[in-house]
């Protein structure tokens, strides 16, 4: 049940000081798009203002005022005018530095460290500015530069979901829940799409069984169904996959199933590569690299198919806080998860169940929907009446699970006038069986990834 809610999100939390509603959290942060006039300073997706003196780029270094820096960064600052020694304060970390100084002393609870700063402290209008990088990588943020406008983008992930747990406590208590280590998962689905976009239909339906196991971190799935593309229809088809080392192994009959039944020149063609006896193989992180996909995404995608079963949240968490610099790519990510979460905790409900299970129990009809979108988007009244004449959306889910097996069934509907129309029905069981034996991971499977990769390039072309 949490990929469900995972996958309902599209896939994100500040010092109280700049919480701002949160409709407005992506339109602040796109705000500095357009805008070259002054340099801006974005901390997690706030926009920080300053009302006198604004920051400077100094040799390629942002300099702003040292005590506005480090408040807006939510740290406590003490200055002993004597000495000129600042001391500031966040959670766990002090750093304390001496204005004009280029040394910051660094103290974590854990270890103590300096650093040098390569740029020197500069004095504008009797203000004493700092290097924003230094400070922010002081207590262990992560900053970037976005030269199309002219801003220093930093993520303080701690205080970020901190912020979010907060905001959403119905999904943190979800994503906090430490999934069982299921091995034995079992899945039946019904599932139908229509698309009329004026020159062609399509018509897709498929209904079905997934058996699924799990061992020594590798996955297999036995996927049994019949299904539809216009015309064309298969019948017992199967799909066998084997997920293992960030690949994903596959062989299946569906295309020569198709075959048999289409007149589709594409789909003939492709029936004489890929054949039913034969083992394909996707190098998952090559293609996702390939594909331009985010980095935090490719790190959830790692997690989820490498069979974590640590807390969501935790994974989320290690997605976003990666080495290195940040963009403002990333925090609006985060920020439209975020703004998205927060408007659907009201319709999920979590509770928790004895041994350190949980129920849950989700339900969004159409006008809770359009209330979201309304709420996330700048979506006009003219549009918000016109979708509440034409859009159609419906999901109900509910879940228990336990130390030793987990029961879930979703149904979801949406649709769209007449152009497009989507029915769901899944249900699942999943339970711990010391019977499984680990699945083999094929031998000798034909690596496709460069394949995959340029067929997705040329369909998005």
């Amino acid at each position: 049940m949490k990929k469900i809610i995972a996958a309902a999100v599209v896939a994100s939390m500040v010092v109280p000081c700049f919480s701002v509603s949160a409709a407005e959290r992506v339109k602040e942060v796109s705000s500095v798009y357009g805008d070259k006039s002054e340099i801006h300073i974005v901390y997690n997706d706030k926009v920080v203002k300053y009302d006198d003196v604004k920051p400077v780029n100094t040799d390629g270094r942002v300099m702003i005022p040292f005590r506005a820096a480090l408040e807006n960064m939510g740290a406590s600052v003490d200055y002993d005018d004597s000495s000129r020694l600042v001391t500031a304060k966040k959670g766990d970390t002090t750093i304390k530095f001496t204005l004009m100084d280029d040394t910051i002393y660094v103290d974590n609870n854990r270890s103590e460290s300096t650093v040098k700063m390569d740029t020197p402290m500069i004095i504008v209008d009797d203000r004493t500015l700092v290097p924003i990088r230094f400070m922010s990588n002081a207590f262990g943020m992560q900053v970037g530069w976005d030269g199309n406008t002219e801003t220093v983008v930093i993520l303080d992930a701690d205080d970020y979901f901190k912020e979010f747990e907060n905001s959403a406590p119905n999904i943190s208590k979800l994503l906090n829940k430490e999934t069982p280590k299921y091995n034995k998962e079992y899945t039946a689905f019904d599932v139908s799409f229509d698309l009329n976009n004026g020159n062609s239909k399509y018509s897709v339906a498929a209904n079905g069984s997934i058996d699924g196991k799990n061992k020594d971190n590798v996955a297999g799935a036995d996927v049994k169904f019949n299904g539809s593309l216009n015309e064309s229809s298969v019948n017992d088809a199967t799909l066998n996959a084997v997920v293992a080392d960030d690949k994903v192994y596959f062989k299946t009959d569906v295309i020569e199933k198709l075959a048999q039944s289409s007149d589709n020149a594409k789909i003939k063609a492709l029936a004489l590569i890929v054949k039913s006896d034969v083992w394909y193989s996707i190098d998952l992180n090559k293609a996702l690299t390939s594909l331009g996909v985010p980095t935090a995404t490719i790190n959830i995608v790692d997690s989820a198919v490498g069979g974590n079963t640590a807390k969501a949240m935790d994974t989320l968490k290690s997605a976003y806080q990666t080495e290195g610099d940040t963009d403002i790519d990333t925090i609006i990510s985060l920020a439209s998860m975020f703004d998205m979460y927060e408007q659907m905790d009201k319709y999920i409900t979590v509770t928790e169940t004895e041994n350190g299970g949980y129920s849950l129990k989700m339900n969004i009809k159409s006008e809770d929907m359009l209330n979201i979108l309304k709420n996330i988007s700048n979506i006009s009244d003219s549009d918000y009446n016109q979708l509440k004449n034409d859009f159609k959306f419906n999901i109900s889910a509910n879940s228990k699970t336990d130390a030793t097996k987990s029961t879930s069934d979703a149904n979801i509907e949406v649709g769209y006038a007449d152009d497009m129309s989507l029915k769901m029905t899944v249900s699942s069981n999943a339970e711990k069986d010391d019977t499984i034996v680990t699945p083999e991971i094929p031998t000798g499977a034909a690596d496709i990834t460069d394949l995959f990769v340029s067929a997705i390039k040329t369909k998005n072309n």
